[in-house]
């Protein structure tokens, strides 16, 4: 996942209908800046949105 401002390797749970997950981020980003996480197709699975959604960020 992608962050614009979050440290590498920092911590982030997140959540999308009933689903959750806490991944850490790896990367700088998103480019778009409409978008606050660029996500991985593997985080994007196990959260079980589509291309684009709305997740709920659990601080």
């Amino acid at each position: 996942m992608a962050h614009r401002t979050l440290p590498c390797g920092t911590l982030v749970h997140l959540k999308y209908g009933p689903n959750e997950v806490t991944i850490p981020v790896v990367d700088r980003g998103p480019t778009i800046l409409s978008r606050e996480f660029d996500l991985t197709y593997a985080t994007k699975v196990a959260l079980g949105c589509p291309d684009m959604c709305t997740l709920t960020w659990i601080h």
